[in-house]
């Protein structure tokens, strides 16, 4: 799906109390978006405010149906399980485990 343009969008908006908690929760939001509305994003324009706490999302994608298409490794969920997240001056390094 390199090759298609996006034909959908999509707008998320999401609160946590720490970067943490946000992350998990906008990778968990990800993960139910694409099996509930079968919508696989394929570019995002995030907006996150300066404590971590908010994150609003506006995502393009295109439909795709995760039961029809082979999917190799369903990944069911993102965990806090061994969750590092390392803040360097321009971006993050992040250490994170899914469930599959």
């Amino acid at each position: 799906n390199k090759n298609k343009k996006p034909n959908k969008k999509r707008r998320v908006s999401l609160e946590a109390m720490d970067l943490n908690e946000l992350l998990i929760n906008w990778l968990n939001e990800l993960i139910s978006i694409f099996y509930t509305y079968k919508f696989l994003p394929i570019e995002y324009g995030l907006s996150i405010d300066s404590d971590f706490k908010k994150l609003d999302a506006d995502i393009k994608g295109i439909e795709f149906d995760p039961y029809k298409n082979k999917i190799d490794t369903e990944i069911k969920a993102a965990t806090y399980c061994n969750l590092d997240i390392k803040k360097s001056k321009d971006n993050f390094e992040v250490e994170i485990v899914f469930d599959v």
